[in-house]
């Protein structure tokens, strides 16, 4: 016998004699009641009997042993056989009788391979933010072939195909998808519920299909409301575990409301466009405009950033301001920026800043930020928006203009807002900084956000309704949307949320293009939050919405408000600054100082 026979005949061997001393000590048992006077000398037992009556010689149990093992090894070669067989099958290319898929899925998954996440998204770009996942758990991807896509290389494609007991092998992607004609890509996120994806071969549906084990009647919750007794029912793709609902169907008013808002634009579009060309004509530059839209409550964040880019010698020249207002009207122009107020328009929107994020007074302002975008970019325009709350560091047009950066073949590039719900899903990118191209594809993109008014009215958003647009766009016309990199355009996100990039920003290891101070309650927290940073370039009496009254009454030209050095002052330990800050209040209670 081999080694392995040999230890296969001594596994059998010992488990022959255990039951056969079972066997003796149940025939002793009911032999010696049944039959006393029985012969149970060796004699009678015709040779060498084990357990005085069992009847079993060593003989017989050394054949029984043997004929097991001969069983067994035979049963192993026919094994073996086959297994070659089949990877000599799948290495020419024929058989499948050993697959790591089923025929009942072969129409769509013949095969299935890993690959890396990271050199997945690196070589076919779809435009998430690069640190949507840190986790280990994500860093993998599950590709299925079909029969004609699987490699070339008869080794990876029978790796591919057979199923040899282990995981699906790990390939590279230039060879994993070298014989693609179509590459489809599904990206699923489970946040921590009971998940189950499901594939199928059927009509192509280039959208998410999703049902939840939730209530019929969603009422928001502070916990999940998934229940397990509950039926999966099918539901839209903003419900969220505690009922929320991030896309409910518009209600009629605000469906009426935006139908009266689009009957004043398009029965004044010609004359706008009449008076909107030659400034945007004399304006743009290398035929981009950035375009910034101010009510009277945010001036001083508009003449902000103007200083600010003075200060530092950038070039603004190209800044298209849409006024809301014609004090706006009137600081714009003071400050050196074109500017244009649409009165027909912009008539009915607020003066005052909004006291809070999706107020009404945020969600008017938010529909005034779609229109001039939507104007410029049907006029033939590449347009950078940005919020006033913006400063920047270098001027950002030098990315987007770039021809040999991977970023010039995108349409539209946002910042990263931060935020990973289901309402800014998948790309995350926040509408206070974003470059669209013109071309066919942005221009119906911004058309029909302009007819989704009511979306925006009842989400109190337009980055939301715009976000959903965004999906849809780049399944059904093929828009190519982008995330930048945050830490090359940090917003609040970053400012509270990433202490480590924000220490290597004030220490000035690193420069960002510039910064975004969004994610704050609301204006007046802004601007602490700028002076800590030291990137609020007003002085004290032009700034406040008292100061700005002050400034319009007695007529005070606004060139003046500027600081040629940033106002640097300390107001909350516990938020990034560019000096220490130990002995002010924290904002968050408990928080420790930023400088230890």
């Amino acid at each position: 016998l081999s080694a392995g026979g040999r230890i296969l005949f001594h596994l059998v061997l010992l488990t022959v004699t255990f039951y056969g001393g079972i066997l003796v000590g149940m025939h002793g048992a009911g032999g010696a009641s049944a039959s006393p006077c029985s012969d149970t000398s060796p004699a009678a037992a015709g040779g060498n009997v084990r357990g005085g009556g069992s009847g079993i010689s060593d003989e017989q149990i050394e054949s029984i042993v043997e004929k097991r093992v001969e069983v067994e090894l035979a049963r192993r070669a026919k094994q073996n056989a086959s297994s070659n067989s089949v990877a000599a099958a799948a290495a020419s290319g024929g058989g499948d009788s050993v697959s790591r898929t089923s025929r009942g899925m072969s129409d769509f998954a013949a095969g299935m391979a890993r690959m890396r996440r990271d050199e997945l998204i690196a070589t076919y770009d779809y435009g998430t933010a690069s640190q949507h996942f840190d986790s280990k758990s994500s860093e993998e991807v599950i590709v299925l072939y079909t029969k004609s896509a699987l490699p070339s290389d008869p080794t990876t494609s029978a790796a591919i195909t057979g199923n040899d007991g282990n995981l699906a092998p790990m390939v590279d992607v230039a060879t994993g998808t070298a014989n693609c004609d179509v590459l489809n890509v599904i990206t699923v996120n489970p946040r921590n519920t009971a998940t189950c994806t499901a594939i199928i071969s059927d009509y192509e549906n280039f959208h998410m299909q999703r049902w939840m084990r939730i209530p019929v009647e969603l009422r928001r919750s502070r916990s999940s409301t998934l229940n397990r007794k509950l039926p999966l029912r099918h539901v839209g793709r903003g419900v969220q575990a505690n009922a929320l609902d991030s896309f409910p169907a518009p209600r009629l008013f605000f469906q009426k409301d935006n139908m009266n808002t689009l009957r004043t634009y398009f029965s004044s579009l010609d004359d706008v466009l009449a008076e909107l060309t030659p400034i945007a004509k004399k304006v743009a530059k290398d035929n981009a405009i950035i375009v910034l839209v101010c009510n009277k409550g945010q001036s001083d964040l508009l003449m902000n950033f103007a200083c600010s880019a003075r200060s530092q010698g950038l070039d603004t020249a190209n800044v298209l301001v849409f006024a809301t207002d014609e004090h706006t009207h009137e600081v714009a122009t003071g400050m050196g920026f074109a500017s244009f107020y649409d009165k027909r328009n912009f008539g009915d929107m607020p003066e005052k800043e909004a006291h809070a994020y999706g107020d009404r007074v945020f969600t008017q302002m938010m529909y005034a930020k779609v229109v001039p975008v939507q104007l410029l970019n049907m006029m033939g325009y590449d347009v950078l928006f940005q919020d006033v709350d913006v400063v920047w560091m270098k001027n950002p047009l030098s990315v987007f203009h770039d021809k040999s950066s991977k970023l010039y073949d995108f349409d539209i590039l946002f910042q990263d807002d931060g935020a990973r719900n289901v309402r800014f899903a998948p790309y995350s990118g926040n509408t206070g900084f974003y470059y669209v191209r013109h071309n066919k594809r942005t221009q119906y993109l911004f058309t029909q956000l302009l007819y989704n008014g009511d979306m925006i009215k009842e989400t109190n958003s337009h980055q939301q309704a715009l976000t959903a647009l965004l999906a849809e766009h780049s399944s059904l016309t093929g828009l190519k949307v982008k995330t930048l990199d945050g830490e090359d355009f940090p917003s609040g996100f970053h400012y509270h949320r990433k202490k480590e990039l924000m220490k290597n920003i004030v220490e000035g290891k690193h420069q960002p293009y510039l910064f975004h101070m969004c994610w704050t309650k609301n204006k007046d927290n802004k601007i602490l939050f700028m002076k800590q940073m030291g990137m609020w370039y007003m002085k004290e009496e032009c700034t406040g919405s008292a100061a700005l009254n002050k400034l319009d009454k007695d007529h005070t030209p606004v060139s003046s408000c500027c600081s040629a050095e940033p106002m640097v002052s300390c107001h909350y330990r516990d938020k990034p600054s560019i000096i220490p800050c130990k002995d002010s209040p924290p904002i968050d209670a408990g928080r420790p100082s930023f400088w230890k």
